[in-house]
């Protein structure tokens, strides 16, 4: 890009007459604040809020530079780099490390009372620039800075004049002169975070990117300033061909461009600072109405260009909101009419917010309640658990109610965390001096773990805590499990045998077990069939014993008919009737009858009981008598 200027340099005694000088004041005044914010990155929207709501507090005194670079600009926005960004990041001795942030004035601040210390107090986090442009605003400043600027739009030359007055001696003999080229009004992508900032997106895909810096008309420093003592009178003249475009960005409009001039005591500390006047943007339109369809939910700013003879309409949201068309059907934000009789109102709506819900993993659980929603909508969303072997951790955020509420204000992305239930399996021997254990530990549900189980020397292992005998144990987790290895010496292990007529029943309870233990028997009848009593008499069933030596217990079943027993083979059917014994099919055949225990009794008023009957010498059976 070509570059013109022709420099006017005039320095003068403390005593120059006011008349001569045209813009600059001459009575002292504070310094105004110039704000270098280093842009590029998703956070940078909520950057230019801040800056901007501060500049509507200070609107002639404070002044923004938005520079882009390092390595979020060149990823984002690389046609918005320019060759002077990289030094303004570094310094000397101060270097940008974090993005957005900001140099107030070039000003170092005390790092201690700062939200964030970045290059040890230079560029500022932007929490604290409203609170130190508050600071700068209070010290006073030794020079007085005005320009003006002049824009021909056939040859597209601008021509910027600028005047210093020392109301004072600068602490420096030597001063620099900036002077920078902003351009606004650049619509370009979307970078994320736009939520932080929506009143500059354009029809909710596009972005309003305002006082981007395009060029340094006195180079990276400024242009040295060697007339600093008080009284001294400086005007410099620049002139400028302004291109058709700055890299791919292009200038469609000279009303679009912004000049900012400010006086450096050195190239860490900025004296004060202006923007040049220029006279070519009205924003009076006498013959151009605009309205709102709501006040509350957007407005309309205007912009008259004197060079073109066209306004710029800004139809410009609030909060929550969004701009839908103008009353003629037209969409374009912002928009451009000629110099004629209009009017227009701007169709705002209620904005809708995307509420992204995601799982970590499908198959641990779900989530419900996401979607598009209006602005300031109360929902409430839902984390669900697979199973019930499954468990809800905590949403991104780290909130950790499975079932919340929340207020929509902005496109959020929410993600669930879930994971399947672990459970502790603890392994101990029953005597540390009989044996060890190994393989106990944490494991997802259902997860399968294997217990090992080691006899010393004159020890035997016969069974674990919950009964099994396989050694080594494997199984599948399904909760928290203490199980203790069952050791014995050798020689006080005995083998208790449980059996039946697998027709008629079965029995459990048998097995290996050591002196002492109380084995438990039980005794389960086919169908059909009912247990009666055990070989030796007893008829308790589930029934105790005590381990004391290898023996075998036999159970006995009889057929369910309770007192009936039907001999199809002799035609006999044998039966009880008033405690008596019966029969049926054998007539003339004497009935003996025996009880449990082999003596035989009189076949009359027979208490409950089993009895083995005999008849004649031709059949027997047992009989189970129920009074």
């Amino acid at each position: 890009m070509k570059k013109y200027f022709s420099i006017i340099c005039l320095s003068f005694i403390v005593c120059y007459t006011a008349s001569a000088q045209t813009i600059v004041d001459t009575l002292p005044h504070n310094r105004n604040v110039v704000l270098e914010q280093f842009n590029g990155c998703g956070y940078c929207p909520d950057a230019h809020r801040i800056s901007d709501s501060i500049c509507s507090l200070h609107p002639d005194n404070f002044f923004d530079i938005r520079i882009y670079t390092g390595q979020f600009a060149e990823y984002s926005l690389p046609h918005f780099i320019t060759s002077w960004g990289n030094a303004l990041t570094n310094i000397s001795p101060y270097w940008l490390d974090a993005y957005p942030e900001g140099t107030i004035n070039r000003h170092k601040f005390s790092a201690s009372n700062l939200s964030y210390s970045y290059g040890n107090g230079f560029y500022l986090d932007r929490k604290d620039w409203a609170t130190r442009t508050d600071s700068i605003l209070a010290m006073p400043s030794p020079v007085n800075i005005a320009a003006m600027v002049d824009f021909n739009d056939t040859t597209r030359v601008m021509t910027v004049y600028v005047e210093l007055y020392y109301t004072s001696s600068s602490a420096q003999s030597t001063n620099y002169l900036n002077v920078a080229i902003l351009q606004n009004n650049i619509i370009d992508q979307n970078i994320s975070f736009q939520q932080w900032y929506p009143e500059m997106e354009v029809n909710d895909t596009l972005y309003r990117y305002m006082h981007v810096l395009r060029d340094l008309l006195t180079g990276q420093w400024g242009e040295a300033i060697n007339s600093t003592t008080a009284g001294s009178f400086v005007s410099k003249t620049y002139t400028y061909v302004i291109p058709d475009s700055i890299g791919t960005v292009a200038i469609p409009s000279l009303c679009d461009l912004e000049v900012i001039a400010f006086v450096t005591e050195s190239h860490k500390e900025v004296l004060t600072g202006c923007r040049a006047i220029s006279n070519i943007i009205d924003t009076v339109a006498e013959n151009i109405i605009v309205s709102v369809n709501d006040t509350n939910m957007g407005s309309v700013k205007v912009e008259h260009c004197a060079l073109t003879g066209e306004t710029s309409l800004w139809a410009i949201p609030t909060y929550g909101c969004s701009f839908t068309t103008w009353s003629d059907g037209a969409t374009d934000n912002p928009r451009t009419i000629s110099d004629e009789d209009t009017s227009l109102t701007a169709i705002f709506s209620i904005r809708q917010f995307y509420i992204d819900l995601t799982s970590s993993d499908s198959t641990k659980g779900t989530v419900v309640g996401g979607g598009w929603h209006n602005y300031m909508d109360t929902i409430v969303i839902s984390a669900i658990p697979a199973t019930s072997h499954h468990h809800f951790i905590r949403w991104n955020d780290n909130d950790t109610s499975s079932v919340r509420t929340i207020v929509v204000t902005k496109n959020r992305s929410l993600t669930a965390y879930f994971d399947i239930d672990k459970h502790t399996v603890t392994v101990a021997p029953n005597n540390i001096l009989y044996g060890t254990t190994e393989g106990g530990g944490e494991r997802e549900y259902g997860q399968p773990i294997t217990l090992t189980a080691t006899a010393y020397s004159g020890y035997q292992f016969v069974r674990w805590s919950n009964g099994a005998t396989y050694n080594p144990y494997t199984f599948a987790v399904t909760g928290d499990t203490s199980l203790v290895a069952l050791f014995y010496p050798v020689d006080s292990v005995f083998n208790i045998v449980a059996t039946a007529n697998p027709t008629m029943g079965s029995v459990q309870g048998g097995g290996i077990y050591g002196y002492g233990d109380t084995v438990v028997l039980t005794a389960t009848a086919n169908p059909g069939y009912h247990f009666t009593n055990w070989h030796d008499g007893n008829t308790e069933n589930p029934r105790s014993v005590i381990a004391t030596s290898d023996i075998t217990y036999i159970a006995y079943f009889a057929t369910s008919n309770e007192g009936i027993d039907d001999s199809p083979e002799h035609n006999v059917r044998v039966f009880a009737r008033n405690g008596k014994i019966c029969a049926e099919g054998m007539a003339d055949d004497t009935i003996i009858v025996f009880d449990i225990s082999g003596r035989q009794v009189v076949n009359n008023n027979l208490s409950s009981g089993v009895y083995l009957v005999k008849i004649s010498n031709r059949y027997s059976t047992k009989i189970l008598i129920l009074n």
